[in-house]
């Protein structure tokens, strides 16, 4: 009799273990933080050490939270998945981070209603995910096993750039009549001002007014009054992207770049970069842009320097004078000498200019050179010059001698397959600069 009554109370306590997790009620996890790296371009996907999700109660306590897996995929409609291991420019990218936690724990979910919002929240990367209630980030993965699997998803969209390029400077020298065309070797493409980028090929297309078409130039100068088209490819590292905010300047004139919805990037061209090409038109008859050889783009500091020379590539006899901002300056203010042209600034002219940047357009018979002025200390602020950085604006009949750029046209494409990412911005041939 009591052996039996041993095996009942055995049976019993059996029992009551097998209901006591029926009994108890989960806890209510009510928030979830998911650290999960964005796209880079260039970059390595990120991977389950570099993912971290974290799980608050209803109490305010942390729930542990174990990472099972992380994966990427990528839009098969837009290009490849991850070029060469790293994200690529074209695809759009999906982030999934597959987590479990003890069934000591339960999400306010419904199948059907998804998500009660009033208790729960869902964090990426610090912000607030919105939309629980109609999206499904967060998919259960048979939730009646122990411990209970999720696997949140999200659509990143394209990856980003580490930063952008403020400005694109090309300079292509000898534009004009009888000036030997620009090679690989004589082209020079900058980012940001400092910044070179390699070139890899150089194409000159002539125009032909009979068929009104450009057909491939293969001569070692250009002729007298003939429009030309010159094409130049350029690696630009992955660190760097472009957006509206990048501005081109070829051969000193500043074009107004479009919209981010004008560009298209291509895929990645190496494991260093991706490739870009810029393609601008021009007419020799058009004014000569002339290379500043020495001195460009300088600093000048009041009370620390002295006097400030430019030399430029530009015959002297050909030097009609200089204008700064809106203005022209005085030749007084400055001495001209042969050497090209050198052009020396008058320390007490220099002390009179606000502090601030300036550009400067040297002015030539046939062309022109353009440099940056930043003056740094306390000048007397007597000087002229608008000291925004802007080209000179003022119409041309009230500034004697000025030369109003001509034509041009500047097409910039992006990518290994040359895809097109903005159309031509189109000059006047005879214009002041307001508006550049």
């Amino acid at each position: 009799m009591l052996k039996n009554k041993k095996l009942l109370f055995t049976i019993l306590i059996i029992a009551l273990l097998l209901l006591i997790p029926n009994i108890v009620k989960a806890t209510t996890i009510t928030r979830i933080d998911i650290t999960l790296p964005e796209p880079i371009v260039g970059k390595n996907p990120a991977g389950s050490s570099d993912v971290t999700v974290k799980g608050t109660d209803e109490n305010g306590a942390t729930v542990n939270m174990e990472i099972e897996n992380v994966g990427w995929e990528a839009d098969a409609g837009e290009g490849p998945y991850i070029n060469e291991g790293a994200f690529a420019i074209i695809p759009t990218y999906m982030g999934q981070v597959c987590f479990n936690h003890s069934n000591q724990y339960e999400l306010p979910w419904e199948s059907g209603t998804g998500f009660d919002t009033s208790v729960f929240s869902l964090y990426l990367n610090g912000k607030q995910i919105t939309g629980l209630d109609s999206r499904n980030y967060l998919i259960p993965m048979v939730s009646t096993e122990n411990p209970v699997r999720w696997c949140f998803e999200y659509n990143f969209g394209k990856a980003k750039f580490e930063q952008y390029l403020s400005s694109i400077e090309v300079t292509i020298p000898g534009t004009g009549a009888g000036d030997p065309r620009g090679t690989a070797s004589t082209i020079i493409v900058k980012g940001n001002g400092k910044t070179g980028f390699v070139i890899s090929n150089v194409q000159w297309k002539k125009y032909n007014p009979n068929t009104k078409t450009y057909e491939n130039f293969t001569g070692s100068t250009l002729e007298e009054d003939t429009e030309y088209s010159v094409g130049v490819w350029f690696e630009i590292p992955y660190k760097y992207g472009i957006n509206s905010s990048t501005v081109v300047k070829v051969n000193g004139v500043t074009f107004a770049m479009p919209g981010d919805e004008a560009f298209e990037f291509g895929l990645a061209g190496d494991e260093d970069g991706y490739e870009a090409r810029l393609v601008y038109h021009f007419n020799t008859s058009d004014p000569i842009y002339y290379s500043i050889l020495e001195g460009k783009d300088p600093i000048y500091t009041v009370g620390k320097d002295k006097t400030l020379t430019f030399k430029i590539d530009a015959p002297l006899n050909k030097f009609m004078g200089i204008f700064i901002g809106d203005n022209e300056i005085a030749p007084k203010n400055y001495e001209v000498t042969e050497g090209s042209t050198v052009v020396t600034f008058k320390e007490d002219y220099l002390k009179s200019l606000s502090a601030g940047r300036y550009e400067l357009m040297f002015l030539y018979s046939d062309g022109y050179a353009i440099s940056d002025l930043t003056i740094a200390g306390t000048g007397t602020g007597t000087g002229s010059g608008s000291g925004s950085g802007t080209l000179p604006s003022t119409d041309p009949t009230k500034a004697p001698g000025r030369i109003p750029y001509a034509g041009g046209t500047i097409i910039m494409i992006l990518s290994s397959t040359l895809f097109v990412i903005a159309g031509a911005y189109a000059f006047k041939k005879t214009r002041d600069l307001k508006g550049i």
